[in-house]
């Protein structure tokens, strides 16, 4: 009596605590406290009986049935254990009346319970005939939905998180072991139940026949179920598939993606007529407008063509039909006002399967000799693709959307460019373009007008095969068709006609002009510079092409409101062409010195500076160094150096600001850091260019002395906590920039820079990682009499962040996830202190005296178990990094490496039981290999050492986590001798017999 008192009270404490949450208007303090009372009653054993007194009947409120079925499913999974066994058939059949109450009204409830009848199922091992006891105490209806979720319960994640990596891995196979027998029997139930009993339509019936036997054959019901049966489901899957109702045609179409992808090829030939008619489909269903069926119908079909694809690529009369398919589905147009839901164009995957075949055909490697499929003749494979080609010429022209009053490029353009890339390569280059260049009328004629679509249409297509055609046209190794200089020069000649006479040509196309130039632009940029190589003996010719390239670019540059990607394409053609013609003495046009110059005035995208500061240093370059020179170099240099605000002081934080002014500030601030590391860039640039760098010291000056101004402005800042992160930022992209500059005139600022970078690290904000670089470079590329100036200042720097709470967290595997930017900035610069130890040995011995060395492999080897794949990776690198200073015959480095080795092994091992560890295993052997190399300082044998931590680690994994250390890495850690020393001892706590025979 007073155990259903309690029954009732907590049930109506779980309503009053439902109706909290979901009642409108309600307090948020309200729904947190309902929350978290109806979380911590999940975990008491009082919730077994109340959640099934609840679903006993259907006339409680939904909330209330949902919650209960959720709980009961999540108390099976992870607390099943906890009710004693003999309450398990009771539980069962609870759970069936329940299923069976609530199947036919509430789908939402049913599929909790039916997938906690699957964990008891799984978890019930000794429970030998589930499906005749089940057959007879649920519904057909029921009994469906439960063999829906039953193959899928296994590999459910939660597993994942409810035990370690092993056991996971263990539970899915021994149950997926258990229940995939049973296909033969739930196979031949589906094909003989009767549709009436499983919903009141046919088509309705179907779905839920078809969705159940997509699940079965994932779990592999394919090689466990008699041939006639999976004939009659599969068959029901082509008609559902091929169906005009949109369920139909989706159950249908997933349930033949199961069958493709889970089944042998002998399978997929039985239906290998069949398939065609599926791509037809998908033609009439984009015809229809119907693009979501007509996506699915190809992706279908294009999956059966990619699984057998020597079928695909045969002379066989199936194979020729599957192409004459393939061909309708490849060219189904895209219309922008109709798309498919997920966005992309319905012909995406037909031309992905273009491509491949094309790869297929160039490769007789990679064909089977014994398969009885003869491949298609050249003459066939050309014929294909020159159709396909002429079709994607057509399909790729710019088209005109519903209230845009201009022509909008071509969805498909994407789609295309690889595979026009590949049709390239299999026609030949010569053939290819001949194609191309005559699909646009009037285009080798100087009178005729041209038409703007098919113009731009033949550029993307040139431009998407640019790769293809610079090989050519420099005879490299792997070009495809004749390699010889004929076809060469052919190709050449064409591309360079093509450059030289297109803008004249396309003055006149009004709107459609922008988006040929930006198609120009693009060919100049790829195209340009295997020309320049091929006419190098042409002077005249190379001088012309040049001269074309940089005046193009030029003018656009010097634009008014030139669009930033056409402003980029015309950057890196300059950067393209100035790289090929350094090589030549050639006058530098200097329209495109004043177009660049004052792009990089004006432009406010740093990426697009970036890239015009390097091609500003290039063109540069290509000018003689002594005068007299015209452009004069001097002249743009300090051009430049003008584009800097003079009055730096105005731009001061005083103590007492308004918001509004601290962001004004902030912004000119930004400004003038911008500028101040695109000028130090350019310096950086130009000095690499140089011929004799010591005679520039002079000329490049005033970029430091404009940066000791900024950085007077900056240190002062973010001293008052006044700088953005905007600020922040580029204050420490200049100090990066002036360190790799170690320029003369900014050493007296190096100190200042690299407290203050200290600082900015140990203050673990979230702006914390952008201090690293300044004190990374400093290590880098400070080297001796530079170096001794600042190296109290470093020392002092590194101690710092040493004994900053954000490094001192590290040695926490969820503290260093928590907060990966800086992590993985502080392991950075861990790894570049031990990559300059040789260098650091003179002023720090023994190298134990340097800060971070010895703390920096204890926080590397516990961040090796990240989730964050950077910071494992790098963590892991580190470590080797600093293991190689025992190299340095330094015997109190080697000593370090000796007392963090338990460490070191520990994060080792953790480190293949972690996520993604196979991207692991390769760096984790290397990292032991490196360790049996060391001596030991006390002339103890390493590889002792090495067994002792070991066994030591192996004893503290958690049990079942030994079974996650798979054969694959136990042989590649063993693939080399000084590994198997170490690892082969240690057969007591890990037994390599016992995972060889796992596999």
């Amino acid at each position: 009596m007073m155990a259903d008192q309690e029954v009732n009270v907590a049930a109506q404490r779980l309503s009053q605590a439902l109706a909290a949450m979901h009642q409108p208007g309600a307090l948020a303090e309200d729904r947190a406290a309902a929350s978290s009372w109806l979380e911590n009653f999940q975990q008491t054993a009082l919730a077994w009986k109340v959640c099934e007194g609840l679903l006993q009947t259907s006339d409680q409120p939904y909330t209330s049935l949902l919650y209960a079925a959720t709980a009961l499913r999540n108390k099976i999974r992870k607390q099943l254990q906890t009710l004693p066994q003999d309450a398990w058939p009771g539980l069962r059949q609870t759970l069936a009346n329940c299923i069976n109450t609530h199947s036919a009204s509430n789908q939402p409830v049913t599929t909790q319970l039916c997938i906690a009848m699957s964990a008891l199922i799984l978890q019930w091992t000794y429970w030998d005939s589930v499906l005749l006891d089940l057959g007879h105490s649920l519904s057909t209806f029921s009994m469906i939905m439960l063999l829906e979720y039953l193959p899928q319960e296994p590999s459910d994640p939660v597993y994942g998180k409810l035990m370690s990596g092993g056991a996971a891995y263990e539970w899915e196979a021994q149950s997926q072991y258990r229940v995939r027998p049973w296909s033969r029997d739930v196979i031949g139930w589906l094909v003989n139940v009767q549709l009436a009993d499983i919903a009141p339509s046919d088509s309705q019936a179907q779905c839920r026949q078809l969705s159940c036997f997509a699940a079965w054959v994932r779990l592999g019901a394919i090689f466990e179920a008699e041939s006639a049966q999976l004939d009659q489901l599969i068959q029901l899957a082509f008609q559902c598939t091929t169906s005009q109702n949109a369920d139909e045609n989706q159950v249908g179409s997933s349930a033949l993606l199961d069958v493709l992808e889970f089944s042998p090829e002998e399978l997929h030939l039985r239906f290998s007529d069949t398939m065609p008619q599926i791509a037809q489909a998908a033609v009439q269903a984009a015809s229809a407008g119907d693009m979501d069926r007509a996506e699915r119908l190809c992706t279908v079909f294009t999956h059966f063509c990619d699984f057998n694809m020597g079928l695909l690529g045969s002379s066989s009369q199936v194979g020729k039909t599957l192409r004459s398919a393939l061909m309708q589905a490849a060219l189904i147009p895209a219309p922008p006002d109709n798309e498919p839901t997920s966005g992309e164009a319905v012909a995406v995957g037909a031309l992905s399967t273009c491509q491949y075949l094309a790869e297929h055909l160039q490769t007789p490697l990679r064909q089977d000799p014994d398969s009885p499929q003869e491949t298609m003749s050249c003459e066939e494979g050309s014929s294909f693709f020159g159709q396909l080609l002429h079709g994607l010429l057509h399909n790729l022209q710019p088209v005109q959307v519903p209230g845009q009053p201009h022509l909008q490029s071509s969805p498909l353009r994407e789609a295309c460019k690889e595979v026009l890339a590949a049709t390239c390569q299999l026609l030949g280059p010569e053939a290819f373009l001949q194609q191309v260049l005559g699909s646009v009328p009037g285009l080798g004629s100087h009178s005729a007008s041209l038409d703007p679509k098919p113009l731009e249409a033949a550029l993307f297509a040139i431009a998407s095969a640019a790769e293809v055609l610079s090989r050519c046209i420099e005879g490299s190794e792997g070009a495809d068709g004749p390699a010889d200089e004929a076809t060469a020069g052919s190709v050449a000649d064409s591309l360079l006609h093509l450059l030289l006479h297109l803008s004249p040509a396309t003055a006149s196309l009004a709107h459609s002009r922008d988006q040929i130039r930006l198609l120009e632009l693009l060919l100049m940029q790829t195209l340009a510079p295997a020309l320049m190589r091929h006419l190098a003996d042409h002077g005249a010719q190379a001088q012309e092409l040049i001269n074309f390239v940089l005046t193009k670019a030029g003018e656009l540059l010097m634009q008014a409101g030139a669009e930033p990607r056409a402003s980029m394409s015309a950057a890196r053609a300059i950067v393209e062409v100035c790289d090929v013609a350094q090589s030549h003495d050639m006058p530098m046009p200097s329209n495109v010195l004043d177009g660049l110059l004052q792009l990089i005035q004006q432009t406010t995208d740093p990426d697009a500076e970036q890239e015009l500061v390097v091609a500003f240093a290039s063109c540069l370059s290509c000018i003689p160094m002594r005068p007299p020179a015209e452009p004069n170099r001097e002249r743009y240099v300090q051009r430049l150096l003008h584009t800097l605000p003079v009055a730096l002081q105005q731009l001061a934080f005083p103590g007492q600001l308004t918001r509004q002014q601290v962001d004004s500030a902030n912004a000119a601030a930004v400004q003038v850091l911008q500028r101040t590391r695109t000028l130090m860039m350019f310096m950086q640039s130009w000095r690499d260019t140089m011929q004799q760098p010591e005679e520039s010291q002079q000329n490049l000056s005033p970029a430091a002395q404009a940066f000791i101004g900024c950085w007077a402005l900056s240190q002062q800042a973010v001293a008052s906590g006044h700088a953005s992160s905007a600020m922040q930022e580029g204050t420490a992209a200049c100090c990066t920039a002036a360190v790799r500059m170690h320029l003369a005139a900014s050493m007296p600022a190096m100190p200042g820079i690299l407290h203050a970078a200290a600082c900015g690290v140990a203050s673990g904000h979230a702006t914390a990682y952008l201090w690293v670089p300044p004190l990374a470079a400093a290590l880098d590329q400070l080297d001796g009499p530079q170096l001794s100036q600042v190296l109290l200042a470093l020392r002092e720097s590194l101690r710092i962040i040493d004994s900053s709470v954000a490094a001192q967290n590290m040695v926490d595997r969820i503290m260093a996830d928590a907060n990966p930017e800086l992590s993985l900035g502080i392991i950075h610069l861990t790894t570049a202190l031990a990559r300059n130890a040789s260098k650091l040995q003179a002023a720090f011995t023994p190298l134990s005296t340097l800060p971070m060395l010895e703390s920096g492999i204890y926080r590397a080897a516990a961040s090796m178990t990240c989730n964050h794949k950077d910071l494992s990776s790098a963590s892991l690198s580190c470590v080797a990094s600093i293991i190689e200073i025992c190299n340095l015959q330094d015997t109190d480095a080697t000593a370090i490496v000796i007392r963090a080795g338990p460490s070191i092994v520990q994060g080792l091992l953790a480190a293949l039981l972690a996520v993604s560890a196979v991207s692991r295993v390769h760096k984790v052997c290397g990292t032991f290999i490196e360790l049996t190399g060391i001596q030991h300082p006390e002339g103890q044998s390493t590889a002792d050492s090495i067994v002792d931590w070991l066994h030591s680690a192996i004893q503290q994994l958690p049990r079942g986590e030994m079974t996650k250390l798979s054969a694959l890495v136990v042989r590649l850690c063993c693939t080399n001798l000084e590994v198997q020393q170490c690892i082969v001892p240690c057969n007591s706590a890990i037994s390599l017999h016992s995972y060889t025979n796992l596999y």
